[in-house]
């Protein structure tokens, strides 16, 4: 099934920061606010969706992808967000966090988004769990860094069974 994602605009990766002690605590808090966050996003219609599925936040660990189809729309789910992880003892990591766009105007100059009172760099891809996304005019992975290191590992493994009459 092909993904049509070109009316994505802006995608955000948020790194959250631990400043609590407490692992468990974190933990319990952490889901919570990513449940309230979620809710508020859908509630008040920002981020996107495909084929009437929710796509607006994607997350592994402590790490938050939004996607919005506008600027304004960014900056109300990164308002939310905010306003969210103010209540815990958390705060977003903002010099690991950046804006990257994607679509037809991704080249243009836009206003930028703030988080934490600090406007987030825009760049021209992001690593999200081993794989660089691009900015560009369509949604686009550069998946040649992981191939080398595959590669790279099996030649390695390769190498070691040669010796060994394998």
């Amino acid at each position: 099934m092909p993904l049509y994602v070109g009316m994505v605009h802006s995608l955000v990766a948020l790194s959250v920061c631990v400043v609590s002690a407490r692992a468990v605590s974190f933990l319990l808090s952490f889901l919570l606010f990513v449940d309230d966050v979620i809710v508020k996003f859908r509630s008040a219609n920002l981020g996107c969706s495909i084929h009437h599925v929710y796509v607006g936040c994607v997350m592994y660990a402590v790490d938050l992808v939004l996607i919005a189809s506008s600027i304004c729309t960014m900056q109300s789910m990164i308002n939310v967000c905010s306003d969210e992880i103010a209540h815990l003892d958390m705060r977003f990591n903002v010099a690991k966090s950046s804006v990257m766009r994607i679509g037809k105007h991704y080249k243009q100059q836009c206003a930028s988004l703030i988080v934490c009172n600090v406007s987030l760099q825009f760049v021209a891809e992001i690593k999200y769990l081993g794989i660089y996304i691009l900015s560009g005019q369509h949604f686009l992975l550069d998946i040649s860094r992981l191939k080398s290191k595959f590669y790279t590992a099996l030649n390695g493994i390769l190498s070691k069974c040669r010796g060994h009459g394998v």
